[in-house]
């Protein structure tokens, strides 16, 4: 029986041959891009502090191997350890009191699910979480985004179509998707003129990244500087938690497409012969890690297999094809 993931089918969606790259040849970029990165450390606090554990524990331990890395690699991700503590920090304020309504289900266990006697869907939400004011359970996705996506786009998400119609069938009964969005974009901290007075440029900023600046520079409490504040407290742009239920027309029809896919790639993955085939557009150059291979390929250039090496690890290959 093949194994398929969203992610196995969000990718053979976007180019079969990154497809390839990343689950047949197991290959994975040596380097991480900083969103990455930085969507990898969030997540990995997240996870530490809604299974009841401290996140600066964890924190401690990521930026331990950050400064391991050579003074090349830590150069490229910047401060990557500084931006994780100040997101975690405006997060857990944002959040604080919200969560002590939240019963706590499951934090990143496992789930499979058959589609037919050939393919399995194995997944693995971030929470499942019940709302100790209402009863409702909903599946949460921790998302780390430079800027925070559409309604259409969350709409037609195949992770979150999946992960509900995946749980319904396995008899696990929940009630709505929830994004749980933080903004990679830190908070723009302010900062003083020469005459001494908060500069009254524009800028993004949450309330404890605006508070803290307040404090530190001993400023008045202006009419101006409290209603700030106060809207800041009242609604924040760098942590929001948006709430879906998906239509069942809408659910009923990506689902059937999704598993059309499924069969697709296990007809592919079965058949040594056929090609993984390209699909080459912008996104490459930014939703792509294996670009330069890609192409240096597509070019029979000499250099490819310099490439692979230089810029590529291979993983441990799994038996066959899939």
């Amino acid at each position: 029986m093949i194994t398929i993931s969203q992610s196995k089918l969000k990718t053979f969606r976007r180019c079969p041959k990154q497809y390839e790259y990343k689950y047949i040849q197991q290959l994975e970029a040596k380097r991480k891009s900083l969103p990455l990165a930085l969507g990898n450390w969030i997540h990995s606090l997240l996870e530490t502090h809604y299974k009841g554990d401290d996140w600066l524990e964890t924190y401690a331990d990521l930026t331990h191997k950050f400064n391991g890395l050579m003074t090349e690699e830590k150069e490229h991700y910047g401060d990557l350890p500084g931006i994780s503590a100040r997101l975690m920090n405006g997060y857990m304020y944002q959040w604080e009191e919200e969560d002590k309504n939240l019963e706590i289900i499951s934090v990143e266990e496992e789930f499979e699910v058959d589609i037919n006697d050939q393919l399995k869907f194995k997944f693995k939400p971030d929470m499942i979480v019940q709302d100790k004011r209402n009863g409702m359970v909903s599946v949460w996705d921790h998302k780390s985004n430079k800027t925070l996506p559409d309604t259409e786009w969350r709409n037609t998400d195949i992770q979150s179509t999946l992960y509900l119609w995946a749980l319904k069938k396995l008899g696990i009964n929940v009630d709505q998707f929830i994004f749980n969005y933080i903004r990679t974009k830190p908070p723009t901290k302010p900062r003083m003129t020469k005459s001494g007075r908060m500069s009254k440029v524009k800028i993004e900023t949450d309330y404890l990244t605006l508070k803290e600046f307040i404090e530190e520079n001993d400023l008045e409490m202006t009419d101006e500087l409290t209603h700030w504040l106060e809207s800041l407290q009242n609604s924040s742009n760098f942590y929001k938690r948006i709430t879906i239920a998906k239509p069942k027309l809408l659910t009923d029809t990506m689902i059937q497409e999704l598993l059309a896919t499924a069969e697709v790639i296990n007809f592919m993955d079965s058949r040594d012969e056929l090609a993984y085939y390209r699909v080459l557009g912008k996104a490459c150059d930014w939703d792509c890690s294996f670009q330069d291979l890609c192409n240096a390929e597509l070019l029979g250039s000499p250099q490819a297999n310099q490439i692979r090496k230089q810029k590529y690890k291979p993983k441990e290959v799994r038996n066959g094809r899939g």
